[in-house]
């Protein structure tokens, strides 16, 4: 059974979710940039607000999944926050809701905080967020490339 909790509740998990991310996207980073990733995750767990937040999907206590929440993703949308970010789930897990329910605490939560609204970018993942309820923003360039901006209006 899969449960949803925030990494501040489970510090001890932060090597388990920056290892799901590297595998997802650390193929493109040096290697030092594994040892930043765990300084802010570790960082970041300890933390539980509207611009820095993560969950963590777990089966057991086994982390199959992560999701956070931090104050900007993209140097030329400053303006807007906070942003998603991070979201992966291990490839075993997923097609079966893990993400659905990781995004859904995270927007829980950020309603919760009064957020009125979330953004992501993203470069594969745009009809997942719209299956989710998020609606596209338009067109964006990040160091990895082009991608889908979207938004969600929180109530």
């Amino acid at each position: 059974m899969i449960t949803i909790a925030t990494l501040a509740e489970h510090p001890e998990l932060v090597p388990d979710v920056v290892e799901i991310a590297w595998r997802e996207w650390g193929g493109l980073q040096p290697e030092h940039e594994h040892a930043r990733w765990l300084r802010e995750a570790e960082r970041d767990s300890r933390l539980h607000s509207p611009t820095s937040a993560a969950f963590v999907a777990l089966d057991g206590d086994r982390a199959v999944g992560v999701v956070q929440l931090h104050e900007f993703e993209l140097d030329d949308m400053r303006d807007r926050s906070p942003w998603v970010c991070g979201m992966v789930v291990l490839p075993e897990y997923r097609g079966a809701g893990v993400g659905s329910r990781l995004l859904a605490a995270l927007e829980q939560f950020a309603a919760g905080q009064r957020v009125p609204r979330l953004w992501v970018f993203t470069e594969h993942a745009t009809a997942f967020y719209e299956r989710c309820g998020w609606q596209r923003h338009g067109v964006a360039v990040q160091d990895d490339g082009p991608g889908i901006v979207l938004t969600r209006v929180l109530s």
